[in-house]
Order: C-alpha cells, then sequence, then structure tokens
C-alpha cells in the first residue's frame, strides 16, 4: 500500500499537524516519527540527548502472590536476577528497539541527572557465559529452561495486577521522571511504600538490603547536608546496582519538535 494511502496513526496525526503550523510543540517523539519528521523538516526535529526517563523490568517477589514456590525462589535470588540481567544485549536493545536513540542504562537516576547520577557505576555488560554461570552457582535456577511468554495489557488493567491482584511473574514498564531530587522517589525505594514495585507495602524490610536502603533514603532525606545526601544516595545507586531489584535497561533520549516555519 503506497505510504501516502495508508491510514494514519495518532502519532502520524500529531506529527501532520505540527508540520502545519496547526499545533507549536510535540515534548516526546517515538523514534519512529523523530526519524519521519527529521527527513521531512530537519529544523523542527529536536534531540536533547539523554533524557531522565527508564525503561526497566522486575521480578514479582510478593510472598502472598500465586506463583510456584520454585519461582518464587528464583525472583528473590540475586545471582538469577543479576543473570539475566548480563543475558540482555542493552547496546542492540538502544540500536534496533530505539533506532539509536537511546542508551544503555546502569540505574535509577540517568547520567543526565548529573547532581545526582553515580558515575562510578556502569551498565551490566552482556555475558551470556557469566549468566549461565551465575545460574549454575544458585544451584542450576531456571538454566536451560526459561521461557517468555509476553502478554501485552491496557494501563488500567497492568495497575490492577502488579498493584492490587499481583496476578503477575515479570513486568516491563518505563518510568517517567521530571524531578532530579531523589525525594521524588521515596515512595519507590522505601521497603513500606506501595510503590516499591517488586514486592510493595512491606510490613519489616525482607533483605538486609532493602533495609540499609530505607536507612540510607530516610537519612538523605532529613539533612540539608548535600555532601551526606549525595554519599547516600549514591550508596543507594550501588545497592540498586548490585541487587537489581529493578532491572534497568535504557534511558531513552529526550525527543522533541517544534514548529519552525522557514522565512
Amino acid at each position: 500500500m503506497p505510504e501516502s494511502s495508508a491510514p494514519l496513526r495518532g502519532r502520524d496525526i500529531e506529527t501532520l499537524r505540527l508540520t502545519r503550523g496547526e499545533i507549536d510543540l510535540i515534548n516526546a517523539l517515538d523514534p519512529e516519527n523523530y526519524d519521519k519528521l527529521r527527513e521531512r523538516a530537519p529544523q523542527m526535529a529536536i534531540d536533547a540527548g539523554v533524557g531522565l526517563d527508564s525503561e526497566q523490568i522486575w521480578f514479582n517477589q510478593v510472598p502472598s502472590s500465586a506463583i510456584p514456590a520454585y519461582k518464587k525462589a528464583w525472583f528473590a535470588s540475586t545471582r538469577f536476577r543479576q543473570a539475566i540481567s548480563q543475558s540482555i544485549n542493552r547496546n542492540d536493545l538502544a540500536r534496533v528497539a530505539f533506532r539509536g536513540y537511546a542508551r544503555p542504562a546502569g540505574g535509577w537516576i540517568s547520567p543526565a541527572n548529573k547532581v545526582w547520577f553515580n558515575d562510578k557505576l556502569q551498565p551490566h555488560r552482556f555475558d551470556p557465559g557469566s549468566a549461565l554461570g551465575l545460574l549454575r552457582q544458585d544451584g542450576g535456577s531456571g538454566a536451560g529452561s526459561i521461557r517468555l511468554n509476553i502478554v501485552t495489557l491496557d494501563f488500567p488493567s497492568l495497575i490492577e495486577r502488579i498493584a492490587r491482584t499481583f496476578n503477575y511473574e515479570a513486568c516491563l514498564l518505563g518510568f517517567v521522571n521530571d524531578d532530579l531530587d531523589p525525594n521524588s522517589q521515596m515512595n519507590v525505594w522505601v521497603s513500606s511504600a506501595e510503590n516499591h514495585q517488586w514486592n510493595p507495602g512491606e510490613k519489616v524490610a525482607a533483605t538486609a538490603w532493602e533495609a540499609e536502603i530505607d536507612r540510607l533514603m530516610l537519612a538523605q532525606a532529613s539533612t540539608f547536608d548535600f555532601k551526606k545526601r549525595k554519599q547516600a544516595v549514591d550508596r543507594v545507586q550501588q545497592i540498586v546496582w548490585e541487587q537489581e531489584p529493578f532491572i534497568y535497561l535504557v534511558n531513552k533520549e529526550a525527543l522533541s519538535a517544534v514548529f519552525y516555519e522557514r522565512a
């Protein structure tokens, strides 16, 4: 079917309206439409570099969930999570899925957040051999028998599963970050918080490392001393990098567009 007769999607219509001058701004473009716009009207396409948002996966660690016991043991294992992380080629993911408009992510704070980013931490490397070794060290958890079945859900159904019924095993979801200060994510990192996604609303921290994160996040939130806050937040980033309750995939680039009419 010729491109001119193909039905327009919502994103395509938005881009078309911008080029006609009917709207002045698109604050977030997907890579496909960014490339289309850059071909048609390069002066309107803006790539501001790596953004604050992240894409990540996590495993359900809620004790009361209906997941079989052997899978609960997998998901609660740091080695299992590290192995899954090392089996992901983040460079290929950024290049193929995001057309190069993303960078491998290493943690919960993007390098775009220059004040709080812990630059000592690098994205986990793609190493299938090491991943298999970790699974074997962990008693063979899942080695050679992991199968991924993908189910797409509308957003209300997704929230129902990850926040109420806990009827899921793993979730792939992007987080939108619009606040540079780490306090904006207290509702994620404190173990008693409802947005502590892998195991929300823990009455008592389930692990020693979660208890340490609790202490550090509460400590940094209760002082105006930037140096102390930075030290605490850097340590939290390191713990998350080591334990991988969230397996961070990429930080997307901030793609946008503004209407610009040539003189």
